[in-house]
């Protein structure tokens, strides 16, 4: 894990050190309801709230319903609640915001917006997510916590890639044998296809000592969409399959196997100060090599905003393997944490 914990770190410092020289001339005007007038770089909006960047009082986030007029003479991507994806200039003018693509403008109805993204020409101005780092330790039982999830996407015209570094190590003083590290780092490019659907080539690496795999080497093909897509809510779905090698502690045999995948998630926000949000995200492997094997994958994750860009995390994880390829590990392992995070 040493190697992949100095690779996110190390991108996570190209980040901070790129981001000033990437920024795009501040020429964007928002204008709010009560007459404010505001030059800026329009970043996002998302869940109900536009981000504009400003070189005199930093980033702002701005409630949607409170934007009456905006012009940008820049490439975005806009969303619509039925999920149909326009691309061109903006210029919003009461409840109508018209789009100025290469070829052909439009007229569509401010209220149906749900995403606006620009389309940036360099990588890593592309990029956004978000890091946090927790840890506990209690003396009665002599047992030690630390978690670390750093997750990243970067966004295109037509795909979105993800990426995803987390773990979670457990240590019970000098009885090493009840150390355990669950560790998973994985990454997925999304095509996004017509209106609400989307292809998705993955692959990860995964490490769960309670479950007895040394070694998972986990790639897949899925094609999902989004039913659900609001300022307050979403939720997707994905069905696909993939080639599972797993490798057991204690031996060197790759067992491959081909599993069905089965996927949904559930995300909710609230985006008045302090912001905050839910995700529920279910995942079902059901083996097509392996008669009765499944194996099921929830998480859920709550996260509430301290301060701008600062977030307080709790989640919680169950992995269950109803066969698992290791004959001494368990079926079932879960765990809860807490966590402080932070979101670029």
């Amino acid at each position: 894990m040493t190697s992949p914990l100095k690779g996110a770190a190390l991108a996570c410092a190209v980040l901070l050190l790129s981001s000033p020289a990437l920024a795009r001339a501040k020429t964007d005007i928002v204008t709010l309801v009560n007459g404010d007038r505001v030059t800026c770089e329009i970043k996002s909006l998302k869940r109900a709230i536009l981000v504009a960047k400003t070189d005199s009082m930093g980033s702002l986030d701005i409630e949607w319903d409170d934007v009456v007029e905006l012009s940008s003479q820049y490439y975005f991507r806009v969303v619509m609640k039925d999920s149909k994806r326009h691309y061109g200039s903006l210029e919003l003018t009461g409840p109508e915001l018209k789009i100025s693509g290469d070829d052909q403008s439009l007229t569509l109805d401010k209220r149906l917006v749900v995403e606006i993204t620009p389309i940036e020409r360099s990588l890593l101005s592309k990029f956004s997510g978000s890091l946090s780092l927790g840890a506990s330790y209690t003396k009665a039982s002599n047992i030690g916590q630390g978690s670390f999830d750093w997750r990243n996407a970067i966004q295109t015209e037509r795909s979105l890639t993800d990426l995803e570094l987390k773990a979670i190590a457990t240590s019970a003083g000098s009885d090493a044998e009840e150390d355990t590290l669950k560790a998973d780092l994985t990454g997925a490019y999304n095509l996004l296809l017509r209106r609400k659907l989307f292809g998705t080539v993955s692959a990860g690496v995964h490490r769960h000592d309670e479950l007895g795999i040394d070694r998972r080497f986990l790639v897949g093909l899925s094609v999902g969409g989004k039913t659900i897509q609001t300022n307050h809510n979403s939720l997707t779905f994905s069905v696909g399959f993939a080639r599972n090698g797993e490798v057991a502690q204690g031996t060197d045999e790759n067992q491959v196997s081909v599993e069905a995948t089965i996927g949904g998630k559930y995300a909710f926000f609230k985006y008045n100060t302090p912001k905050a949000d839910i995700s529920v995200e279910l995942d079902v492997f059901p083996s097509l090599t392996e008669s009765g094997r499944y194996r099921v994958e929830f998480d859920l994750v709550f996260r509430r905003e301290i301060v701008k860009d600062l977030t307080f995390d709790v989640t919680y994880f169950t992995s269950y393997d109803s066969d698992p390829v290791d004959v001494e590990g368990s079926k079932n392992d879960y765990a809860a944490t807490v966590a402080v995070g932070w979101t670029y």
